[in-house]
């Protein structure tokens, strides 16, 4: 494995982005028409791309990575607000910065292009983008959940397949899928990021055996609660509530209407609860998950965070049966706790899920 820190840092050829900007455009200005094929970094300098590099767990691996010596390429969505948010890690001549949303195929296929030009190679894929949608499935809207798997799962599945002929064509790559713990379990309200995570899991072990005779390596990567922005940046959807604001808009009432409550508030009311008790924090996922990048021959899964492996424990060690009286009764304990609210009455503010951005 690779060494853990190196003080050498990378080639000085390869300390800017805006350094090979500025000789292109000499080399234009002279009317030269052939280009120089890419200096490539050193085997043990990795090259690194990780979507969704703007916060969370990829923004601290990023920081990990760069710190160990490799050059890594940061996929962010919104290029104003990373280059506000991530100044000290761009300042940093191994980190370069991607414009890259995982939904618009023209952002891969120019990342990836500018990689290999720049450094013949991708070595590693982290696919990191992802958010979590959350809500009761009745009232879920198909779009929204068909939003979710655009992002979790296909997103991840486009990046794939755009590193995938180059790695093939060297003889060796690694792909890192970051799934999550609810990957191999599941929650009520959480049907759609599971179904996310449950599919994006059986994808990656597929996709490991048709590669691994390539010398190419996919993972996935179990984090349990990590303490980033994941949690402000769910969406939480009561449905009936929001369908009723949408209804009622277009009339004009004599009065005051109030939506109706969800049938499922007695759920939706612990979405977003506070378990920062259970968490790990991002930095320390971070080294965890650049260890990992760095072993030359990674294993089918990794968990990451005590209470990833706690809970991974408990579905291994407990039969079927009795995992699944352990959730049906915590079900009922929550809506014996807050009964389901009736049709038509009045919701409970205290209650009502909150909506936010995709991460």
């Amino acid at each position: 494995m690779v060494s853990r820190r190196r003080q050498t840092g990378i080639p000085s050829h390869f300390v800017a982005d805006r350094t090979v900007a500025s000789s292109s455009s000499a080399s234009k200005k002279r009317g030269a028409r052939t280009s120089a094929p890419p200096q490539e970094p050193p085997p043990e300098c990795l090259v690194v791309l990780i979507t969704g590099a703007g916060a969370g767990i990829g923004r601290a691996l990023a920081g990990e990575l760069i710190e160990r010596g490799h050059i890594v390429y940061g996929g962010v969505r919104n290029m104003k607000r990373a280059r506000a948010e991530l100044a000290p890690l761009i300042e940093r001549p191994e980190f370069r910065l991607l414009e890259l949303d995982v939904n618009r195929p023209a952002h891969i296929e120019r990342g990836v292009l500018r990689i290999h030009k720049e450094c013949g190679r991708v070595d590693v894929l982290i696919n990191n983008a992802g958010y979590g949608l959350y809500g009761a499935f009745e009232e879920l809207p198909e779009a929204e959940f068909r939003a979710q798997l655009e992002t979790n799962l296909f997103g991840a599945m486009r990046m794939a397949r755009a590193v995938l002929p180059g790695m093939r064509e060297r003889g060796h790559g690694r792909i890192l899928n970051v799934s999550s713990i609810l990957g191999r379990i599941v929650v009520p309200t959480g049907s759609a990021y599971t179904a996310s995570k449950w599919a994006l899991e059986a994808f990656s072990e597929s996709l490991r055996y048709e590669v691994l005779p390539f010398g190419i390596y996919t993972s996935l990567i179990e984090p349990g609660l990590i303490r980033t922005n994941f949690k402000q940046n769910m969406q939480m959807i009561a449905g009936p509530q929001k369908a009723a604001r949408k209804s009622t808009a277009k009339q004009k009432p004599a009065g005051k209407q109030t939506p109706p409550a969800s049938p499922y508030s007695f759920l939706t009311a612990h979405i977003g609860r506070d378990y920062d008790g259970f968490s790990t924090g991002a930095q320390s996922a971070a080294r965890t998950i650049a260890n990992i990048t760095e072993r030359r021959r990674p294993a089918v899964r990794y968990r990451v965070g005590l209470d990833s492996h706690g809970y991974n424990f408990l579905r291994w060690l407990l039969p079927e049966i009795v995992f699944d009286a352990l959730l049906r009764t915590a079900v009922f304990f929550m809506a014996r706790k807050q009964p389901p609210a009736a049709a038509g009455s009045a919701p409970d503010s205290s209650s009502a899920p909150r909506s936010a951005g995709k991460t």
